[in-house]
């Protein structure tokens, strides 16, 4: 099954870049994990060790991680390991980061974890991190085939939440294990994430009923967290559609029959199935732990920006019916239950006026079709605005918290600007430092937003976050109804 074998590949490589002290050796840089070697690269004045694996491949599809064994032998790092399979998407790998060093084995640097898609490029702040990025069973699509898999078929085989296996039980331990020789500190783990890497950062917070073992000690979110969910057997249509998509359906074995299929036809029935925005398949209740404060008791920030719902409603472009059915496709699954009354309300709360729409403050641009912007409005705030309040409103009280809005680049969540921050934030538990305008606290009495303004990177001010109070409020209202 060499096709198998080439899919796991890609999820199983760990990409570590090393910041430590000058030196004036002129070789590749070498880091000794336990028996083995791996020979970086220098580019750039970074040293970068790239594609470590850290995981078995082989015949694994739809199963638990397993380890590796000790390392042995001589190995070329120097290279990123393949991504997993993904929809339509394009990874920007980290590019630019400061050098401190190559002689770093014991210099007891932070370490940040990236579990993300998108791009970074860390400038120089005087505070060298060790910065590891990874490859992991993560899809951006609904049936989330090769790592969040859903169905009662998965919930009974014991094959849940892989990706997130990947991360908190292997990527997270592998770190604790090795980063000593990269002269990173144990006990200084930050995990960072951007999109869907941000909602995987979320859920390590709220997995092991908040006690994060000493695995990491702080949490940077941007763009992403939980969106409603229920028991793992909601998921079972989108599980039924990847087995007819895959020519399973004759199969006693469901389940066994997507382990075998072809990659080609597995990735194929992925791509022509529906978007993130659908149906996120996870096996914990998380509303009910963040209620609960089955939460990580870190400092941590999270943030998204005033328009997230534009790419999602892209897909929505020839919808012109302007039915309230239409509507209901697009809501997260669970909240498909909802009411005529509960329906008509929400359409109250967003009209079709295009000068309420999303992207926000814009008029009526970019109204691709008359339904556009109310889409985008009514997705952007219950997939990303509704649960990041709910999450800030149950948490902050009781721990460090920062969040931000980001209005800049109304189409493209890309927040560098916020790089800084985050380094500062994985050195010493603030994100101030520096000549940085000043980041406020967000309580629930005073819940301030870091705010990125139009116009140029530096253009910052404090925001309250209570924006379309009453539009986010019910659609949080809905998801408690109709997911737990």
């Amino acid at each position: 099954m060499a096709s198998l074998q080439a899919l796991l590949v890609s999820i199983c490589a760990v990409t570590t870049t090393v910041l430590a002290i000058p030196t004036t050796r002129s070789t590749s840089p070498i880091v000794a994990l336990g028996g083995g070697e791996f020979i970086g690269t220098t580019s750039d004045g970074v040293n970068r060790f790239l594609g470590i694996p850290f995981l078995l491949v082989g015949d694994l599809r739809l199963c638990l991680p397993q380890a590796l064994g000790p390392y042995s032998g001589t190995h070329n790092a120097t290279a990123f390991g393949l991504s997993c399979p993904q929809q339509a998407t394009t990874l920007m790998i980290p590019n630019r980061l400061p050098q401190e060093a190559a002689d770093f084995h014991g210099s007891k640097l932070p370490v940040v974890g990236s579990f993300a898609t998108g791009s970074s490029s860390l400038e120089a702040l005087n505070e060298p991190v060790v910065y590891v990025s990874l490859n992991y069973r993560w899809t951006i699509n609904a049936l989330l085939a090769f790592g969040l898999l859903a169905s009662q078929e998965v919930k009974d085989a014991g094959v849940s939440n892989l990706g997130l296996h990947d991360l908190g039980i292997m990527v997270l331990r592998w770190i604790q294990k090795y980063n000593y020789a990269f002269g990173g500190d144990s006990s200084k783990v930050t995990i960072w994430g951007q999109s869907a890497g941000s909602v995987s950062v979320s859920l390590q917070m709220l997995t092991n009923g908040g006690n994060t073992e000493g695995l990491f000690r702080a949490a940077f979110m941007q763009s992403g967290m939980p969106s409603p969910i229920g028991d793992i057997t909601h998921g079972q249509r989108y599980y039924d559609d990847l087995v007819v998509r895959t020519g399973c359906s004759d199969s006693s074995d469901t389940l066994a029959c997507l382990w075998a299929a072809p990659y080609d036809e597995l990735k194929a029935a992925m791509d022509s199935s529906q978007l993130i925005a659908t149906y996120n398949s996870l096996a914990l209740v998380w509303q009910k732990l963040a209620q609960q404060g089955s939460i990580a008791s870190i400092p941590f920030v999270t943030g998204d920006c005033d328009d997230e719902g534009t790419l999602f409603a892209l897909s929505q472009l020839n919808d012109r019916r302007g039915l309230a059915q239409s509507f209901i496709r697009i809501l997260p699954a669970k909240m498909q239950n909802a009411t005529d009354a509960e329906l008509d309300e929400l359409l109250t709360l967003y009209p079709q006026d295009d000068t309420q729409g999303s992207p926000y403050d814009t008029g009526t641009q970019d109204a691709f079709t008359p339904q556009f912007k109310r889409i985008a409005s009514i997705l952007g705030n219950s997939v990303f605005q509704a649960p990041r309040r709910f999450f800030l409103n149950n948490v902050s009280d009781k721990q460090n918290t920062g969040a931000f809005l980001s209005k800049r680049l109304k189409w493209m969540p890309v927040l560098g600007e916020l790089t800084d921050y985050l380094i500062h934030f994985a050195t010493h538990l603030d994100p101030n430092g520096g000549s940085s305008p000043q980041w406020s606290q967000y309580t629930t009495s005073l819940p301030q937003l870091m705010t990125l303004l139009e116009s140029s990177v530096t253009n910052t001010t404090t925001t309250l976050d209570t924006y379309r109070v009453d539009e986010i409020s019910l659609l949080t209202e809905l998801w408690l109804a109709h997911s737990l």
